[in-house]
């Protein structure tokens, strides 16, 4: 059978982002006045939560006024750590990145902070001219979708989230977020049926009990060894800014550090997805027409214990996601209930219980070695499982090249 995409693992780093930090920050502390070296070191900062630190480095530094992309990673800190003031200062920094701004990408992506920073001020007519605004710019960029569509959504609006998909499809634009807004505004609409046909999800999704990589007879020693390797990785961290996972320890990047196992298990995930795809190809469905030629698998890891979880989030980058499950205590695979489960279905939070029931739900309980591929655009959530041993994953996204 013909490969319908080639996917390519992310390249790995010999370091992995707490050691990187740690160089940068002894590279900028040796020679403070480099302004190449700050926005690296700042952009790391942010992406590891460190938004004390990146708030900081930015202010009164020595290598000078702060150019474009800097204002933009300061003005991200500012709303992240959201203390006295920060607003304020946040909304001074974007206006003056909004200034330094040279194409559109950067004038939308300034749009977006300031429309963020109006949303928290409950300035919402303002905060959809600066959205639409940006989307005007850049018609493919999610976060200014996200924004507009999930505010329709929760005043009651689904016309207006069906308008805003249609706008943006016909310029050619399709991403997560649109496809997912749209299944959500049908059920608004209580047109479960068309909503459930546009997910297809009988044929889009695969579970897939995984064969050990090269060099392995045994997918179980694989794993134990590879568990092993996962929690050795110093860059493991308590959750994440921004991200659905609740009391959950986090590695960013599977790829980076001393990774050998991960690398193999990526690359065979790789392969495993490439297969998978192909048996799309008679499938009528906007998310496979969206397939891409190419693409790039990036990959992370998810450690919970008892109470830890994920709440109900698609993947917005990626085309095809997926987990991979490492370890699971042996109560979650032989449970009755949905503790330490994955369940598909729409977030009953933003469309309420009755529409959520309405939809449907499909859980899928893990065992080591299972696979599970889905679209991107797949609505999704964990459960705690309350156990003291550890349920170890590996998350990934298919990212176009």
């Amino acid at each position: 059978m013909a490969v319908a995409i080639s996917i390519t693992p992310e390249r790995g780093t010999a370091l992995n982002s707490r050691q990187e930090c740690d160089l940068l920050r002894e590279a900028v502390r040796r020679n403070p006045a480099s302004a190449t070296l700050r926005p690296r070191l700042a952009k790391l900062l942010n992406r590891v939560d460190a938004f004390e630190e990146c708030i900081a480095l930015l202010t009164d530094s020595p290598a000078g006024p702060l150019v474009f992309f800097e204002r933009a990673l300061l003005c991200e800190a500012l709303l992240a750590r959201n203390g006295p003031g920060d607003s304020a200062r946040a909304a001074i920094e974007a206006d003056a990145a909004l200034e330094q701004a040279i194409n559109d990408r950067q004038r939308a992506a300034t749009l977006v902070l300031k429309a963020r920073l109006a949303r928290r001020e409950h300035a919402d007519a303002a905060a959809n001219d600066l959205l639409n605004g940006a989307l005007a710019l850049q018609p493919d960029h999610q976060g200014a979708y996200r924004m507009l569509a999930l505010h329709h959504l929760r005043c009651g609006q689904p016309k207006a989230v069906l308008a805003l998909a249609d706008r943006m499809a016909a310029l050619g634009v399709s991403h997560s977020w649109l496809h997912a807004s749209r299944t959500l505004a049908l059920v608004a609409l209580g047109e479960v049926s068309a909503a459930r046909s546009g997910e297809l999800a009988h044929r889009l999704r695969a579970e897939i009990m995984m064969e050990p990589p090269p060099g392995w007879d045994d997918i179980g020693a694989f794993n134990t060894a590879l568990a092993d390797e996962i929690l050795r990785n110093s860059a493991i961290r308590r959750d994440r800014y921004g991200t659905a996972s609740q009391e959950t320890e986090i590695l960013d990047s599977l790829a980076n550090g001393h990774a050998p196992l991960a690398a193999a298990l990526v690359e065979q995930i790789a392969r495993t997805a490439e297969r998978h795809a192909a048996t799309l190809d008679d499938v009528d469905h906007p998310w496979v027409a969206a397939r891409p030629a190419s693409g790039t698998l990036t990959s992370w890891g998810a450690i919970t214990q008892e109470r830890g979880f994920e709440h109900w989030h698609i993947h917005p980058e990626g085309w095809m996601s997926g987990v991979y499950y490492v370890a699971v205590p042996r109560a979650v695979q032989d449970g009755a209930d949905e503790g330490g489960c994955i369940a598909f279905g729409i977030s009953d939070l933003l469309m309420g219980e009755a529409a959520a029931q309405a939809y449907g739900r499909h859980v899928l309980r893990p065992k080591p070695g299972l696979l599970a591929l889905f679209p991107s655009q797949t609505y999704h959530r964990t459960y705690p499982h309350g156990q003291s041993e550890r349920r170890i994953c590996v998350a990934f996204d298919i990212w176009p090249s």
